[in-house]
């Protein structure tokens, strides 16, 4: 590294060590290198001690309040779960029965539903439904019953 004047190692020390000599303080003040030496130095050094400020140790009794704050909000949160789970269970429970009950409704009403899939799929005027088409409609009618619940169940398992 080429120095643009001879006396910026010495403008720096002096910085440093805080020893400035009168004749070096002039030459300081005069020659543009040095003065740009000593900026930077001066804010190296303001620097260097900014970190050391903040590498000083934390307050021990604010450590101590934030441990017993978190201790204490990670006790709540186990009370709030454990509150919750008789209304999980019964949310979680009531699903599963909507979606049996789906289910039975579909096998025990089969000529209403051959009715409808009649209407839907099929010429109404011929008032016969396919194999296919009822279990379409059932298949459909079960997979939107199931959907709905896991969406229910998913919803659910977030605190």
């Amino acid at each position: 590294m080429r120095l643009a004047c001879r006396h910026e190692p010495e403008v720096a020390r002096a910085l440093r060590e805080a020893r400035w000599t009168d004749e070096l303080a002039s030459h300081a003040a005069s020659c543009a290198s040095c003065r740009e030496a000593a900026r930077v130095a001066a804010w190296l050094q303001a620097v260097a001690l900014g970190a050391e400020a903040d590498a000083a140790p934390a307050d021990p009794g604010r450590l101590w309040s934030r441990g017993v704050l978190a201790r204490e909000v990670v006790r709540r949160q186990r009370l709030a779960r454990r509150a919750a789970r008789p209304v999980l269970w019964f949310q979680r429970t009531a699903a599963v029965v909507a979606g049996a009950a789906t289910v039975a409704w579909i096998a025990t009403s089969g000529t209403e539903i051959r009715g409808l899939t009649a209407f839907i799929v099929n010429d109404a005027s011929t008032g016969i439904a396919s194999p296919w088409s009822l279990g379409l409609v059932a298949g459909a009618v079960l997979a939107l019953a199931l959907a709905a619940g896991a969406a229910a169940l998913d919803r659910l398992d977030r605190p």
